[in-house]
C-alpha cells in the first residue's frame, strides 16, 4: 500500500511540476504586434470543406475581409467529397473574387484534401484553417508579421471555443482552452507537441520534405505530424502566435456523442507518435487523470483512500487553476472559471475512458465511419 501511495503522489508532483512549466512557457511567449509597413510575402490559405454548408459562407465573408493585401492572397478551398451544397454556395459566393479558388480532392481524407489545395497554391506561405471557424480581419496580417520578423518554419496560431450560455460549451470552451495554453506553453519553453490545423503556418518547401512523415493512412493527425517532422529538423523554428488579433474562433460540438466522437479522432493518433516530448506529456497527463479516477472509486470500498484522492485532486487542482486563471484573463473569458470545479471533476473520467477508446475503438466523423 505504501508503495501504491508512493507511486500516485510521484506522479502528481510531475503533473504539478509539468503544468507550472506549461504556464511559465506561456508568459514567456511575447505578444506579437502587427507590423504596418508593407508586406511581402505571397500567402495561400487552404480550406479542408466536407459537408459545411453552414458555416461555409461565413468563412468566406470573414477570409475576404482581410486587411492583408489582396494582391498577396489566394484561398484555396477544397471539397473533400461533401454530399450537401457546400459545392455549389462556394460556387456563388466567389463568381466575382479573383483571389478564391474551388477544387475537388481526388482521394479522402483532410489530409490529402490539403494535398491537394498546396498542388494549386503559389505562395511561399501556406495557411491552414477550417470551414467552422470566425476569423478577425486582423489575423492574417498578424501571423505574417511574425513569419517576416523571424522567419520560422512552422506559426502555430490560438483557437478557442466560441462562448455560449450551455453548460455543455462552456465545459468544452474552457477545456479547450487548456489545451491552447498547453500548446502554446511547450512551444514557449522549446518543446512543441501539438498544434491546431484551424490556425496554422508553414513554408510551403518544409511540407514538400515533410510529406512522408503524415501518416496518410490516419483519418486525423495533418497538422501535429507536420510538426514533428519540422521539429526533428529545427524545433526552435517552431513559433506560438500570442496576439489577440490572431484568435481564431470554432464551435463546440452539440452535443456529447458528437463530442466523444471528435475526442476519439484526436485520441486515436497518439498510439503513432514517435516524438518523446509527446508521449511523455501525454503519457503523464493520462496517468495522472486516471490516477483520480482510481482512488475515487476506491474511496468507496476503503474509507481512508478518501484522503488519497483528496491530495491528489488538491495537488492536481492547484497549478490547472493558476493557469487557467492566467489564460482566462488573456482571452478575455474570465466567467469561464466559475465552472473550473465542475470541469476538474469531469474531467479524470473523461479522460480515462477516451484514451482508452481512442486507441481502440472506432469513431464516426463528417458522416464517415472511422477505424
Amino acid at each position: 500500500m505504501i508503495l501504491f501511495v508512493s507511486i500516485l503522489l510521484f506522479i502528481s508532483v510531475l503533473y504539478f511540476i509539468l503544468i507550472f512549466l506549461l504556464f511559465w512557457g506561456w508568459i514567456k511567449l511575447e505578444t506579437i504586434k502587427r507590423e504596418k509597413t508593407p508586406f511581402k510575402t505571397k500567402v495561400s490559405i487552404i480550406v479542408p470543406i466536407r459537408n459545411e454548408e453552414v458555416f461555409i459562407a461565413n468563412l468566406i465573408r470573414d477570409l475576404d475581409l482581410q486587411d492583408y493585401p489582396k494582391e498577396n492572397i489566394e484561398v484555396i478551398l477544397v471539397n473533400d467529397h461533401s454530399n450537401d451544397s457546400s459545392s455549389e454556395i462556394i460556387r456563388k459566393l466567389i463568381r466575382n473574387k479573383n483571389q478564391f479558388s474551388l477544387v475537388h480532392n481526388i482521394k479522402q481524407g483532410k489530409k490529402n484534401a490539403i494535398i491537394e489545395g498546396i498542388k494549386y497554391s503559389k505562395g511561399d506561405l501556406v495557411v491552414t484553417t477550417d470551414a467552422d471557424c470566425q476569423i478577425k480581419s486582423s489575423w492574417l496580417s498578424s501571423l505574417v508579421s511574425l513569419y517576416e520578423f523571424k522567419k520560422p518554419k512552422m506559426i502555430v496560431g490560438p483557437v478557442v471555443i466560441e462562448n455560449s450560455p450551455s453548460f455543455f460549451q462552456k465545459l468544452q470552451a474552457l477545456e479547450f482552452l487548456s489545451l491552447t495554453g498547453a500548446t502554446a506553453g511547450a512551444i514557449g519553453i522549446n518543446r512543441p507537441i501539438m498544434c491546431n490545423g484551424a490556425n496554422l503556418a508553414f513554408e510551403k518547401e518544409e511540407f514538400e520534405k515533410a510529406k512522408n512523415d503524415l501518416n496518410i493512412r490516419l483519418a486525423s493527425g495533418e497538422d501535429v505530424f507536420l510538426l514533428f517532422s519540422i521539429k526533428r529538423k529545427s524545433k526552435s523554428r517552431i513559433l506560438f502566435l500570442k496576439s489577440p488579433d490572431s484568435v481564431i474562433k470554432t464551435y463546440g460540438q452539440p452535443d456529447l456523442k458528437s463530442f466523444l466522437n471528435q475526442r476519439k479522432r484526436w485520441t486515436s493518433k497518439t498510439r503513432f507518435f514517435s516524438d518523446r516530448d509527446s508521449i511523455g506529456i501525454a503519457l503523464l497527463v493520462y496517468l495522472a487523470n486516471f490516477s483520480l479516477l482510481v482512488t475515487f472509486i476506491g474511496s468507496f470500498l476503503y474509507l481512508k483512500m478518501v484522503w488519497l484522492f483528496l491530495t491528489l485532486f488538491i495537488l492536481k487542482s492547484i497549478p490547472d487553476f493558476i493557469f487557467l486563471k492566467g489564460l482566462t484573463s488573456y482571452f478575455r473569458v474570465k466567467k469561464l472559471m466559475y465552472i473550473f470545479l465542475p470541469l476538474q471533476f469531469l474531467y479524470f473520467f473523461y479522460i480515462s475512458f477516451v484514451g482508452i477508446l481512442g486507441n481502440f475503438g472506432k469513431y464516426t466523423w463528417k458522416g464517415k465511419k472511422v477505424r
